[in-house]
């Protein structure tokens, strides 16, 4: 990925409103449209982001649960933990049974 990627990415209207939103990634508004056009995520509900770095799907995905739901981000790479009390970030590799018990004990399983 060279200068030329970088700089398609910077003139991206979706990658300029999302810094201009506070999200971590354009990608906050693919989950966006998918919920508008299938209503995939509710309020209340328990979402398990895999793969979730940097963070876009777990970001939208907090908003739609609203502070009743739980979010669970887990990804191999490090990242920006939320302060959301019903958030909760694992670093590691979920086909692994340690991850898995953690998921399972975050969302009540």
């Amino acid at each position: 990925m060279g200068s030329k990627w970088q700089m398609e990415k910077h003139n991206d209207p979706y990658y300029k409103k999302a810094k201009k939103e506070e999200y971590r990634s354009r990608a906050s508004y693919k989950l966006k449209q998918l919920d508008k056009k299938y209503k995939i995520i509710k309020e209340g509900d328990t979402v398990v982001d895999l793969g979730a770095a940097p963070g876009g799907w777990s970001h939208t995905a907090l908003e739609k649960v609203g502070e009743e739901g739980v979010v669970v981000g887990v990804d191999l790479n490090r990242f920006k933990r939320f302060p959301d009390e019903n958030y909760y970030g694992i670093r590691g590799d979920f086909t692994t049974p340690e991850v898995q018990e953690r998921i399972m004990e975050y969302t009540g399983i």
